[in-house]
């Protein structure tokens, strides 16, 4: 067999390990080996007489077909076991192929199922944050609608004093509507709890609740402190009032309230008026027509503050100044249509006229 067959069968071998990713050199090598062997075999079963001399007669073209027998041997061998190599790399390819193919159909599978969940799931958020935003917007309503109600509420029982629940027997019952709403306030409630006392005629029991709630809010806010000073000094002045002989000592306790009133709001246009009657009550008419002076000055268009200033003037004599203010007090009057009032300034112009032609 010539060296070249034997190399080209050993290369032939190395490239196929490296293309099928096995080890079949050493079966090709013990192949190519067995071929020789059976080659000499042969060769040694040709009938020998004598070595020596048969060596001598082999005619050169027996040793050329010889070898040729080998190498068609050798290159059967080759190809039976390059096509096994091929087959089992093919088996390996399809088996893979397979896999994957069920690899990717499970992929497609998972794939669509996840979709449609995903999808679903998706449904269900959308759902549900539509349902959360209607509530939320629900919610707002609900508290937007509370806070009016209680600005509404507040504005309305941060001016009330106990002077108006006096002159105004409905705003009780407007109070009471707003004592019965679960979201008011304790301090709206404290005031409604002060005005229905004053309504049952519980004067001390109204000046208690109304002390509380000035001497709460006069950090926080001084309207309302200086609206219940106001009214304590209101329900004081009112109980010396109806006292037979005049309590001159719950006057003078008024005036301090209605002093405690205009130190926090000085625009209080109606504690000036007020703390003008009680001076009037204690004899101090100089005094009260200032104080008429001033609530006059914030407030022009109330008939009650010239009303009172003509009485304090015509008090002191000054019968002239008291009939500009009466006639001032009925003109708003009338221009307002209070009969009641125009008939009282109107009597007390008739007593005037009385006393100078006296």
């Amino acid at each position: 067999m010539r060296p070249s067959k034997i190399w080209f069968l050993i290369v032939g071998a190395v490239m196929a390990h490296g293309v099928a990713g096995v080890s079949p050199t050493v079966s090709l090598a013990q192949s190519a080996q067995g071929s020789i062997s059976q080659a000499t075999e042969t060769q040694n079963e040709a009938p020998q007489t004598d070595t020596t001399a048969s060596s001598q007669m082999a005619h050169p073209a027996d040793r050329h077909n010889l070898d040729s027998s080998a190498d068609a041997e050798i290159d059967r061998r080759f190809n039976e076991l390059r096509s096994e190599l091929l087959d089992d790399r093919a088996s390996t390819i399809e088996w893979w192929l397979g896999a994957v193919a069920v690899f990717l159909a499970f992929l497609a599978i998972f794939g669509l199922f996840g979709f449609r969940e995903f999808r679903e799931l998706k449904k269900e958020a959308r759902t549900a944050t539509e349902i959360a935003e209607k509530s939320a917007n629900k919610a707002r309503d609900i508290v937007r609608e509370i806070e009016e109600k209680r600005d509404k509420a507040d504005e309305f029982l941060g001016t009330m004093s106990a002077e108006k629940v006096a002159v105004d027997p409905d705003i009780a019952e407007q109070v009471e509507a707003v004592s019965k709403d679960p979201e008011a306030s304790l301090l709206d409630r404290a005031i409604a709890r002060a005005i229905f006392l004053q309504k049952d005629g519980e004067t001390e029991g109204a000046i208690k609740i109304w002390k509380g709630i000035a001497y709460a809010t006069e950090e926080i806010d001084i309207d309302r402190a200086a609206n219940a000073w106001f009214s304590i000094g209101y329900l004081l002045s009112q109980a010396a009032e109806e006292s037979i002989t005049g309590d001159k000592v719950k006057f003078e306790e008024a005036l301090g309230h209605y002093d405690q009133a205009i130190r926090l709001n000085p625009n209080l246009p109606g504690a000036y008026n007020n703390r003008g009657v009680t001076k009037c009550r204690l004899g101090r008419y100089q005094d009260a027509i200032a104080d008429y002076g001033t609530a006059i000055r914030l407030r022009s268009d109330e008939a009650i503050y010239y009303d009172n200033r003509g009485r304090a003037k015509a008090d002191l004599g000054r019968i002239a100044e008291a009939r500009a203010d009466f006639e001032k007090a009925r003109d708003i009057a009338k221009q307002a249509g209070d009969a009641e009032t125009v008939s009282t300034v109107e009597q007390n112009l008739r007593n005037i006229e009385g006393a100078r032609n006296a």
